[in-house]
């Protein structure tokens, strides 16, 4: 078991409360306060929808270290700065001021689990006020060694939840849930270090009529279980995930409509527009799977691809046509002689 030294003054120092904004959930779990961690698990999509309201409302306070954990093959993890910026929005925060105050790692499979936690560690200093695990047990479903990838979350959460402790963070885990045996509350998936580790739990599950319910699983101040009925999607969370392909077209109009009247050469305005043609449209399908954050850092990466591949295609054409000039200029030479 972790244990991790506090010294009071550092608490009374240090400690700060965060609503989520959610009245009901407010209600249930009381105000995030620095040095607690707190478990979400359950349902994916309203938790994705929530570790982005987190992640603005904790910027808004200082900087957060986030670590996805997103697979390739069966689910990915995707952040949607759309979502973001409506938050940041509602919050009354500058977009690109969240982004700069959060610090992004991402683990693609379990072996680099430990690795990212170890990198992210490293990065977190006094300016953090939260840190957040998203879907840290990603990687066991399709695991073939489960016991290995049990171990691998275990060093994660050990390393990231004694620098949360030190620092005195909040800390917020999400993970999937467990199936529900004999009429309890699902368990959450992994091990029981996660268990014991968060004073606060919440399960999450869909409802009828597009709702949510919430159970309050462990506390260290209220009684437990307890249950609270959630809004629904639009009313409570704002929008819930969008397509890739939806946000790809959201960020092509954006660029549209406030970045490209603004080039003053006709050559680059041209060139964005030959990109979206022969290379982004075309790369559809590798740029939703390339398990980066943002939709624009999957474009930026298909551009840099396309520009390689159009220079080596010039640069052959280059070396031919040198092969070419080489070989009229020996031929030149030759009738000069005779």
């Amino acid at each position: 078991m972790v244990v991790a030294t506090i010294r009071a003054s550092q608490i009374k120092q240090n400690t700060k409360q965060l609503k989520i904004g959610i009245e009901q959930m407010d209600r249930l779990i009381g105000a995030l306060e620095s040095g607690n961690t707190y478990l979400f698990y359950g349902d994916e999509e309203f938790i994705d929808e929530l570790v982005h309201r987190l992640m603005v409302i904790g910027a808004k306070q200082g900087k957060v270290a986030y670590m996805n954990n997103t697979d390739y093959h069966t689910a990915k993890t995707l952040l949607d700065f759309d979502r973001i910026a409506y938050y940041a929005k509602r919050e009354g925060v500058e977009p690109m001021q969240v982004m700069h105050r959060v610090i992004f790692a991402a683990a693609y499979n379990e072996l680099r689990q430990p690795i990212v936690a170890e990198a992210l560690e490293k990065r977190i200093d006094d300016d953090f006020v939260m840190l957040i695990v998203h879907n840290i047990t990603r990687f066991l479903a399709d695991s073939k060694d489960r016991r290995s990838a049990i171990e691998a979350i275990d060093i994660s959460l050990s390393k990231l939840w004694h620098i949360a402790m030190q620092k005195m963070l909040i800390m917020i885990i999400t993970c999937d849930a467990l199936e529900a045996r004999h009429g309890k509350l699902p368990l959450p998936s992994g091990s029981s270090l996660m268990r014991q580790i968060a004073r606060v739990s919440v399960f999450f599950r869909r409802i009828q009529k597009g709702g949510y319910a919430a159970a309050l699983v462990k506390h260290y101040e209220k009684r437990v279980p307890e249950f609270v009925t959630l809004a629904g999607g639009e009313s409570m969370m704002g929008r819930m995930t969008p397509s890739f392909r939806q946000v790809y077209q959201s960020v092509l109009e954006r660029l549209r409509k406030n970045y490209l009247p603004l080039l003053r050469n006709e050559n680059k305005r041209e060139a964005f527009e030959k990109l979206v043609r022969d290379a982004w449209d075309k790369e559809h399908a590798a740029m939703a799977n390339s398990q980066l954050p943002l939709v624009l850092d999957a474009m930026n990466l298909t551009a840099n691809l396309q520009n390689s591949a159009e220079i080596k295609q010039l640069a052959e054409e280059v070396k031919m046509l040198r092969n070419e000039v080489e070989e009229l200029k020996k031929r030149i030479g030759n009738k000069e002689v005779v």
